[in-house]
């Protein structure tokens, strides 16, 4: 093993765990920058980041033992550090799950409010054909739920977006406090 490869390493190891020290800091600016908190979402346990920085940390420190062709090492390096940043920002942006005074953050996305454009699926949830269409369907009761959870958002940035909630009753208060 040569010094460079120790470097290289080293700064990975480096970089990994400089990302990991500023989650904190992240999550602050994140909460400044969306405003306050008008309603907090269902927010999941995401055990999964934990295991891919352990996992990105094991592939660097598995090159200290075993030694592999330079480019090799750059690629198995850049994927640990960058496999470790999305982990983080997704771990970031689940932990902060709700409505904003600035945005609606669900589902791994953030939505400004500014960017929505529509609620299509409140134009026709409601009418006598979409929920007679709802019963007739042979998973009528399913589906049916399943609408209630979902909502439809049409932003000028990203198009059309489906996003999902917990219940229907969370569904509804986001609805309320998107629409004022």
């Amino acid at each position: 093993m040569n010094y460079l490869t120790i470097i290289i390493n080293s700064i990975s190891l480096l970089l990994i765990a400089f990302l990991c020290i500023t989650v904190k800091p992240r999550m602050k600016k994140l909460s400044e920058s969306l405003g306050e908190c008008l309603f907090p979402l269902t927010r999941r346990k995401n055990w999964l980041s934990i295991i891919v920085i352990v996992a990105a940390c094991g592939m660097i420190i598995l090159q200290f033992f075993r030694e592999f062709q330079f480019y090799i090492m750059i690629i198995m390096d850049a994927v640990a550090v960058l496999g470790t940043e999305i982990c983080i920002k997704d771990f970031i942006v689940f932990k902060t799950a709700g409505v904003y005074e600035k945005a609606l953050v669900t589902d791994g996305r953030i939505i400004y409010r500014d960017d929505i454009i529509a609620f299509p699926t409140l134009e026709y949830e409601n009418t006598e054909e979409y929920l007679k269409e709802k019963m007739e369907d042979e998973y009528s009761e399913d589906a049916l739920e399943t609408s209630q959870r979902t909502l439809k958002i049409v932003t000028n940035s990203s198009g059309e977006i489906y996003t999902y909630f917990a219940s229907k009753e969370e569904r509804a208060k986001v609805v309320e406090l998107l629409t004022k």
